[in-house]
C-alpha cells in the first residue's frame, strides 16, 4: 500500500512546492501546439471565414479561389468536421495514453518518469498561486493589473469588470478549476496511474481549446467536449461534495469553538445564513464561518444540486454551486465571451456579492477539500483494487 500511496501524494507535494513555472517545458503546451497544427489543416483561417449570421462555416462557405482547376472546396461541411473532430479526439487521446504507458514501463527509470508526469498533470499549486495573486491586486485596488492577470486565467473578457465583477469571476474560475486542475487529474492518477491521467489531460486540453459553442468550433470540438463531459462526470460531483463537506466541518468547528447555539436563517439558505444577520440563541462573538448558522446539511445539499443543473455544462456547475452556497455569495450573471454577452444562470443565494472575506473563505475551503481528497482517494482506490483482486482470485 505504501507504494500505491507514494505516487499521488509525492506528485501533489511537488505540485504545491514547485507549481508550473512558465519557463519550464510542459506536455500540455505540446498537446496545444499539436491541436493548433491540426486545426490549421482542418479549417484554415483564410479558407473558412466566420459567417456574419452566426451559422456554422460549412452552411454558407464559398469555394476557395485556389488557382488550380478541379481543386475541392477547403471549407469542410459540419458533418465532416464532426467526424474529423472524433478522429482527432480518439487518436490523440489514445496516442498520448500509449506514449505515457510506454515511458512509464521503461525499466529502472519508469518510476521516476511516472512521478514527473504525475507532477506535470496536477495544477492545484499554480491555481492557488494565481488566485492569491489576482486577489491581492484587487485588494490593493490595482484593478487594471487585476483585469490583465485574471484574463490569463479565464476565457471571458475582463476589461469591463469592476471590483465586484473581478471577485465573482475569480471565485468562479477557482471553484470550477478546483475540479479541472486537481480533482479530476488526481482521480485518474489514483485510478490508472500516469497514463490514464494524461488521457484525461489530453481530452481536457482539447475541450478547453475546441470546446466553444461558436461557429468555428461547434462541430470540430463536439467530440472532445462530449468526451470531457463523460470523464469529468464523477470528479465534478466529488469536488462539489468535498467543498460542501469542508464547509460543514469548518462551520461545526467554528460553532463549537465560539459557543454558537441554535441559529435562525435570515433570508438565505446555504450551509450558513448571511454574515451578521443571525439571531441565534447562545450565539458567540466569532467572525467568518462562526457567524454562519443555517439550515441542515441535507436541505443545503439539495440547493447545491438544484443550482448545479442550471448550467449548460453537466459538470461545471457542481463545484461552483457548492462554493456559492457555502460561501453565501452568488455566481453567474452577465459575462462577455468573444465579444458576445451571455446571461449565465445564478448559482447560490441571489443578490449577494463576492468580496475579500468570502473569497478568503473559498481559498480555505479549496485547500481543506483538496487535503481530504489527497488522503482519501489513494486509500479508497487501493482498497477497491485489493477487493477486486481478491474477488477475481476467488473465482479462479
Amino acid at each position: 500500500m505504501a507504494g500505491f500511496l507514494f505516487l499521488p501524494l509525492a506528485a501533489l507535494a511537488l505540485d504545491l512546492l514547485v507549481g508550473d513555472p512558465p519557463s519550464w517545458p510542459h506536455p500540455v503546451r505540446l498537446i496545444g501546439r499539436i491541436l493548433d497544427r491540426l486545426e490549421a489543416l482542418i479549417q484554415p483561417e483564410t479558407g473558412c471565414p466566420k459567417p456574419s449570421d452566426g451559422s456554422a462555416p460549412g452552411e454558407n462557405a464559398r469555394p476557395l479561389d485556389v488557382g488550380a482547376p478541379g481543386k475541392k472546396d477547403a471549407c469542410l461541411s459540419p458533418a465532416r468536421k464532426r467526424v474529423l473532430g472524433l478522429v482527432v479526439t480518439a487518436s490523440l487521446g489514445l496516442g498520448v495514453f500509449g506514449a505515457v504507458w510506454g515511458l512509464t514501463a521503461i525499466p529502472m527509470i519508469g518510476g521516476a518518469i511516472s512521478l514527473i508526469l504525475a507532477f506535470w498533470g496536477l495544477a492545484l499549486g499554480q491555481l492557488l498561486r494565481e488566485a492569491r495573486h489576482v486577489a491581492g491586486l484587487i485588494r490593493s485596488q490595482r484593478l487594471d493589473e487585476a483585469r490583465l492577470a485574471l484574463s490569463m486565467l479565464v476565457s471571458r473578457e475582463t476589461a469591463h469588470l469592476d471590483a465586484a465583477g473581478l471577485w465573482r469571476a475569480l471565485a468562479e474560475t477557482l471553484s470550477e478549476n478546483f475540479c479541472d486542475a486537481f480533482v479530476a487529474p488526481y482521480f485518474f492518477l489514483c485510478l490508472g496511474g500516469a497514463p490514464l491521467l494524461w488521457l484525461h489531460k489530453t481530452i481536457s486540453t482539447m475541450d478547453s481549446m475546441w470546446g466553444y459553442k461558436t461557429a468555428r468550433y461547434i462541430d470540430l470540438g463536439r467530440a472532445g467536449a462530449r468526451a470531457d463531459d463523460l470523464l469529468a462526470f464523477f470528479p465534478a460531483r466529488i469536488a462539489a461534495f468535498a467543498l460542501f463537506a469542508a464547509g460543514a466541518v469548518m462551520e461545526r468547528g467554528a460553532a463549537q469553538g465560539t459557543g454558537i447555539g441554535a441559529g435562525s436563517e435570515a433570508g438565505g439558505a446555504g450551509i450558513g445564513a448571511e454574515r451578521g444577520t443571525e439571531q441565534g440563541a447562545g450565539r458567540g462573538t466569532g467572525r467568518g464561518v462562526g457567524q454562519r448558522v443555517g439550515c441542515g446539511i441535507r436541505r443545503s445539499w439539495a440547493k447545491v444540486a438544484a443550482d448545479a443543473r442550471k448550467t449548460a455544462s453537466p459538470n461545471a456547475g457542481w463545484p461552483m454551486a457548492a462554493a456559492a452556497w457555502v460561501c453565501q455569495a452568488s455566481m453567474g450573471g452577465p459575462a462577455v465571451y468573444f465579444g458576445e454577452r451571455f446571461e449565465k444562470p445564478t448559482l447560490g443565494p441571489e443578490a449577494t456579492q463576492w468580496n475579500t472575506d468570502n473569497f478568503s473563505m473559498l481559498l480555505k475551503l479549496v485547500i481543506r477539500a483538496a487535503l481530504g481528497i489527497a488522503l482519501f482517494f489513494p486509500v479508497i482506490f487501493w482498497a477497491g483494487r485489493y477487493v477486486f483482486v481478491k474477488f477475481v482470485c476467488g473465482l479462479c
